[in-house]
């Protein structure tokens, strides 16, 4: 057995995007630009808790600053979207309504 799995067409596809423009620099500018929008969200958001219940769901919206931060890095640096990161699938509503509802349950 191969160490590392064959590469299929779907996984060339899914890399294809990501390969276009070479640098070593621009992963770590779009994490540092996507960290940092999502520190400044959290940094907005958690002042204006007022229990623990709200305080967690604060924070769980601060990913919609990392959300937003991580797709305009990736415009900026490597010039392609946020659904190049899902690969050519795209978001499967399914399984996205499912993470939803656990986040929903574990908040409750």
């Amino acid at each position: 057995m191969p160490l590392w799995p064959t590469r299929t067409r779907r996984f060339e596809a899914f890399v294809a995007p990501a390969c276009g423009r070479p640098g070593p620099w621009r992963p770590v500018a779009v994490l540092a630009m996507a960290g940092a929008g999502w520190i400044g969200a959290a940094m907005l958001l958690l002042p204006l808790a007022t229990d623990r219940r709200t305080e967690l769901l604060l924070y769980l919206a601060s990913f919609a600053g990392l959300v937003a931060a991580l797709a305009v890095a990736l415009r900026l640096v490597e010039g392609r979207g946020l659904a190049s990161l899902l690969g050519p699938g795209g978001v499967r509503p399914g399984a996205l309504a499912l993470g939803a509802l656990v986040v929903a349950a574990l908040a409750a």
